[in-house]
């Protein structure tokens, strides 16, 4: 019975701590910033200073770019980086993620902005 239920608890821990790209987009963005480059420019410059602190993995989507950062193989971060007329916007999500001080994935979104 023990063993049953520390079972259950753990699968439900574990699906109730998941998201997907789609399941954060639903939400406001964490960040949001505008730039003079290009989508790619961006993209790159975002996914090399998150390669410090997780896996990432970028796809192409309309109008632009997105980068998805996972770490001990959950999601946890996610920027799209589209073109918006002239400029590119960035918008970066976070999902459950605790960090003491400024948090690194932002930061390195803000710096790739220059």
């Amino acid at each position: 019975m023990k063993t049953t239920l520390l079972s259950i608890s753990t699968v439900l821990f574990i699906v109730g701590c998941s998201t997907n790209p789609n399941s954060m987009r639903s939400n406001s963005p964490d960040v949001v910033h505008s730039s003079v480059k290009t989508p790619k420019e961006i993209a790159l410059c975002v996914a090399d200073k998150w390669e410090n602190f997780g896996v990432v993995n970028q796809r192409e989507v309309s109008g632009g770019l997105s980068l998805t950062a996972s770490l001990s193989g959950n999601l946890h971060y996610l920027a799209d980086i589209k073109t918006n007329g002239k400029a590119t916007v960035t918008k970066a999500y976070k999902f459950m993620s605790m960090t003491v001080g400024a948090d690194p994935y932002f930061k390195a979104v803000s710096d790739c902005q220059i």
